[in-house]
């Protein structure tokens, strides 16, 4: 399950979100379709011979005699085509990741000043090398904030189908 998680958080930071924005709010019905989905799709690749977890460079090999298979999945879920259900996976997916970091970001934040003070402290490092890790750790924190900055309308949708997402996201 870990593996979806982090495909989805590469498919979320490979992808163009800008449609998003011009899109209307993700919904329950669309998430519960893109979750079913998800769940038949780990049972295709598990049929077709990979492992327990979600085997999408085995899926993808396969892309071309499986297609057609792969084309009927999408439309019992009601998705139009692979470009639809990519458009709404990367939609739920930077959402997800999105809620999950904003959840968390106190936290983050405050092992992050537990690190500026501990580099503050160390007497092992000169003044340019704390500046350039300060500097560094606040551009990654300022990346983190961009990365998961999803609309808030599918920010909502998402927290409303948290246990389903949270299942498929992370096997709990």
């Amino acid at each position: 399950m870990k593996r979806i998680a982090i495909l989805s958080l590469a498919v979320v930071l490979a992808t163009v979100t800008v449609t998003a924005l011009a899109q209307s709010p993700l919904n329950r019905t669309t998430i519960n379709n893109w979750v079913s989905m998800m769940k038949e799709l780990q049972l295709w690749d598990h049929d077709a011979g990979a492992d327990a977890d979600m085997n999408f460079d085995m899926m993808f090999r396969q892309a071309p005699r499986g297609y057609p298979e792969f084309q009927r999945i999408l439309n019992r879920h009601g998705f139009r085509d692979a470009q639809d259900w990519t458009e709404v996976s990367t939609r739920i997916t930077q959402a997800y990741w999105t809620m999950q970091f904003r959840d968390e970001e106190s936290e983050y934040r405050a092992e992050m000043q537990q690190q500026l003070d501990e580099i503050e402290r160390s007497p092992h490092l000169t003044p340019e090398q704390r500046q350039a890790m300060r500097q560094q750790m606040e551009m990654t924190m300022t990346m983190m904030g961009q990365m998961f900055d999803a609309p808030e309308a599918d920010v909502d949708a998402v927290r409303a189908n948290r246990a389903a997402l949270d299942e498929l996201f992370m096997g709990e």
